[in-house]
Parts: C-alpha cells; structure tokens; sequence
C-alpha cells in the first residue's frame, strides 16, 4: 500500500499554549479526533498526517504516532 493510502485522518493545526504544553492537551485533542471521526471505528494513530509542522509539532507529531517517521500532506 501506498503511504497516501495509509492516511485517514489529516491535522492541519494543532496549537496549544506554551504554559500548557507537555501537559497531554495535544494527545486529548489528536485522541478526541481518532475516536470520533467514524462512527464505531478508532482511527490508528500510524493513520494520521499532519501539514508542515515546526520544529515542537514535528517532535510532538513523531511521539504520538510512534512510527519513526512523519505522514506529512499539503492541503
């Protein structure tokens, strides 16, 4: 299968507040996203792919999909 073929969830942004970050609001977020975007379905964290992210988004991206590599997308 193609990487394309993988993603089923796209994340445009995700920004939260510096005096917040690293406090699980992002994962919640992401979370929130993954259970409820098909009804009786999780979407797999490997599934999700995000547009150019900085530096902290990229590293945030990479632990929570735990794949080593980034699905990254152009809207």
């Amino acid at each position: 299968a193609s990487r394309q073929s993988r993603v089923l969830l796209g994340v445009r942004a995700i920004w939260v507040h510096r005096s917040v970050r690293r406090c699980g609001v992002a994962t919640t977020l992401l979370d929130a996203a993954r259970n409820n975007l098909c009804f009786d379905a999780v979407v797999p964290r490997a599934a999700c792919a995000f547009t150019s992210p900085t530096a902290a988004g990229r590293a945030f991206a990479l632990r929570y999909c735990g794949t080593g590599q980034l699905l990254v997308f152009s809207p």
